[in-house]
């Protein structure tokens, strides 16, 4: 399963290939079109996980999701946190 962070990086791989069918030598227009719905397909996804996991990481309680709505879109959309090392803390 994909998470928001692999489907920015996807549809930014995507779009230079966007590019450089429909802007190349060998331009290719149809395969640029296919290939661009896939990038707004990636992208949606990707600003859909950051939205979902952006207010409560702003200070919200959650966002207003319910804990089990906030677990699973965590699941879906987030990385693992790195752990948070304090001075002098050796856990």
């Amino acid at each position: 399963m994909a998470t928001g962070p692999s489907h920015y990086r996807e549809a930014e791989a995507l779009l230079r290939k966007v590019e450089r069918l429909a802007l190349g030598d060998n331009a290719d227009p149809t395969a640029a079109l296919a290939i661009a719905t896939a990038v707004v397909g990636h992208a949606t996804l990707a600003l859909a996980a950051a939205t979902a996991l952006s207010a409560a990481t702003a200070g919200n309680d959650n966002a207003g999701l319910t804990e089990t709505e906030w677990d699973a879109w965590a699941s879906a959309a987030a990385t693992t946190p790195a752990p948070v090392v304090v001075d002098g803390d050796d856990a």
